[in-house]
């Protein structure tokens, strides 16, 4: 029996009815279902949400709510189906009105795995020892404590010193976060089919600063020069550490991918300039 999961964006599916269609057609094509824990007891399913047990998982909701979840699925080599309930959706998948289309081909297997390259984050102490570690599907963020003040960031390449500027901070994306927030901040656009890595700085105070793309076997140090009021080290938009002076942080290719199912052919560059349409419209 095939044991799939269920995550659900309470904000984007409100009513759980696109929650109900899934676990309706999952259960009726015999599949063993875990949901989250307000989606199991909503639906009334058994199986609260564990990602040792699954192979695969339905995602419902937008870009963020994938990656929440991208991180605990590339550990435990669950598949991700995304269903798009929210307004962009650069990751996922399905439409609303492919959810059925979608159970059939995840139960049947007629799907394609599109892998894409995560980060290795570490923020490390002034005396070496490794604080803490995560992996980010998008991006890595050192950006200011104070936000009155700029901070002083020194990028540092295999041990080389690859830029020096005072500013907002800067973003170490992957070629999936090339399009979030990296892209706000002016870092060029990548095609996620590339193993690279970029660094962006975010308003830089300078002329010269700009947007650099890394081999993905480079190993990357973000330092703080000056001794300051400390910065933030967030993943994926999650605001995860606080650095203290002497601390930095040490970013490399990790060796998690996530794996995406897609179940038809979406060319990126075509997918692109659609999205890009979307962004670009009024949320009015």
């Amino acid at each position: 029996m095939i044991s799939i999961g269920l995550l659900v964006n309470r904000k984007k599916d409100k009513d759980y009815e696109y929650a109900a269609q899934i676990y309706k057609a999952l259960k009726n094509a015999g599949a063993c279902v875990y949901a989250d824990e307000k989606t199991a007891e909503t639906l009334d399913i058994k199986n609260v949400l564990d990602y040792t047990k699954i192979s695969a998982v339905f995602i419902l909701g937008g870009d963020g709510t994938i990656l929440r979840a991208a991180a605990q699925c590339a550990a435990n080599n669950v598949k991700i189906m995304s269903v798009n309930l929210g307004r962009l959706g650069f990751l996922t998948e399905a439409e609303k009105p492919d959810i059925h289309n979608a159970v059939e081909c995840v139960i049947a297997g007629r799907y394609n795995i599109e892998k894409r390259l995560m980060l290795n984050v570490q923020v490390v102490s002034a005396k070496g020892e490794v604080l803490s570690a995560a992996h980010s599907l998008n991006d890595a963020v050192v950006s200011k404590k104070n936000l009155s003040r700029l901070i002083d960031i020194g990028l540092y390449v295999n041990g080389q010193l690859a830029d020096e500027f005072d500013g907002d901070g800067i973003i170490i994306s992957t070629p999936t976060g090339s399009t979030a927030y990296s892209l706000s901040a002016g870092g060029p656009i990548v095609c996620p089919k590339l193993d690279c890595m970029i660094a962006t700085p975010i308003c830089a105070h300078t002329l010269y600063s700009r947007s650099i793309v890394l081999k993905c076997s480079d190993i990357i140090h973000i330092k703080q020069k000056a001794h300051g009021e400390g910065a933030v080290l967030s993943l994926d938009g999650r605001e995860t550490t606080f650095l203290n002076s002497g601390d930095y942080v040490k970013v490399t290719k990790s060796e998690l991918y996530s794996e995406f199912i897609r179940i038809k052919e979406k060319p990126f560059y075509s997918l692109l300039r659609s999205k890009l349409a979307i962004w670009n419209e009024s949320k009015d």
